[in-house]
């Protein structure tokens, strides 16, 4: 009877890692609702065990954005939050905090990264519609002190 019961709980397993269902996608990322600099939604994520988000793929960045669009954070007119890439090491190269590598995929806002006024290192993504600036979720940098929400992803 115990391993009947075994094999049914690993075939579910493997098949749910195999075939993600919603549950799966929503419990991958966690949006806490309130802002934070870029700094303390670092130390937030890593309290929680998580890390800042990391985006390697058009596909990874779809799936954080149907998170975002579904959490309590999202306002269609002005969403930003952050993710864990940053050039504080080396100005001009994006890297990814948790892990140290280089970004290898971007989509950047056109004219972007720009360091404006010589002070933005790291990275939000989301939308905004509001002061001429669009966003259109795709990626900017940005002064790491300002307050964002963010998004916090299992990871090592």
């Amino acid at each position: 009877m115990y391993k009947l019961i075994g094999l049914i709980v690993i075939l579910a397993v493997s098949f749910s890692q195999q075939n993600p269902t919603e549950n799966d996608f929503q419990s991958k990322y966690l949006i806490p609702n309130f802002t934070a600099n870029w700094f303390k939604a670092v130390e937030y994520c890593r309290y929680l065990g998580r890390r800042l988000a990391i985006i390697e793929s058009p596909a990874t960045e779809e799936n954080l954005y149907r998170a975002i669009k579904s959490s309590e954070v999202f306002v269609n007119v002005s969403t930003r939050v952050w993710i864990g890439a940053n050039d504080l090491g080396d100005e001009g190269n994006f890297h990814w905090h948790a892990t140290g590598r280089r970004i290898q995929y971007a989509n950047w806002v056109h004219l972007q990264p720009d360091n404006w006024g010589g002070d933005e290192n790291c990275v939000e993504v989301g939308t905004n519609n509001v002061g001429g600036f669009q966003l259109n979720w795709k990626w900017n940098d940005d002064n790491c002190n300002r307050p964002h929400y963010f998004v916090c992803e299992e990871g090592s």
